[in-house]
């Protein structure tokens, strides 16, 4: 006799099963009739897992100050036995909002909920609270190539490399990707300015 787990994809745990074995009368000598029942338990260990999965949709969240908005979505890994609440918070509502919370249930637990960022109008010049991310691509004898992804760029930029001999190097380059080169193979550091070059 062969016993098969079932996935059923509920977090319930262990869950043990009594697997009863019966003679058929009917269809079976009646010397066995009297024969009584005889049991086995089955033990079914539970694979789903508790969690749940963000999808970025384009692969990143961006907005700005005008109200524009921007989604993900949210859904959970497994199905809960009862109701599942997901808090969302922003750690600067003067920045961005987002939706508060999303509610899972056991019967819409695969199906993505979209959560919402919107955008907030501070009347500040504060920049992209989005930071560009700086990486280092290679490494020669004297010479480093460093390439500054600008995810939230100003209409104008200006970027400025200080070398130890106190020489700068400013590039105005156009949106997104630009790749720089220092003055001497030293950066001590660089910086991003928001005003508009003369």
């Amino acid at each position: 006799m062969t016993v098969t787990g079932v996935d059923d994809d509920i977090i319930d745990g262990t869950i043990n099963s009594t697997i009863t074995v019966t003679i058929v009368d009917a269809a079976s000598d009646d010397d066995f009739d009297a024969v009584a029942d005889q049991t086995v338990t089955a033990s079914t260990t539970d694979d789903d897992v508790a969690g749940f999965t963000i999808d970025q949709l384009d692969g990143s969240i961006e907005v700005d100050e005008s109200g524009d908005t921007d989604t993900f979505t949210v859904v959970l890994d497994a199905q809960p036995t009862s109701d599942v609440v997901i808090t969302i918070t922003s750690s600067d509502t003067g920045e961005a909002t987002v939706t508060s919370t999303l509610t899972f249930t056991p019967a819409n637990w695969d199906t993505p909920q979209v959560a919402t960022i919107t955008g907030v109008d501070d009347d500040i010049i504060d920049g992209s609270k989005l930071q560009p991310s700086l990486s280092q691509l290679m490494m020669q004898t004297q010479m480093m190539i460093l390439m500054l992804l600008l995810t939230r760029p100003f209409p104008y930029q200006r970027l400025m490399m200080m070398s130890p001999d106190s020489r700068f190097l400013k590039l105005k380059g156009p949106q997104g990707l630009m790749n720089l080169e220092p003055l001497t193979s030293l950066l001590l550091f660089l910086m991003l300015n928001q005003h508009q070059m003369s």
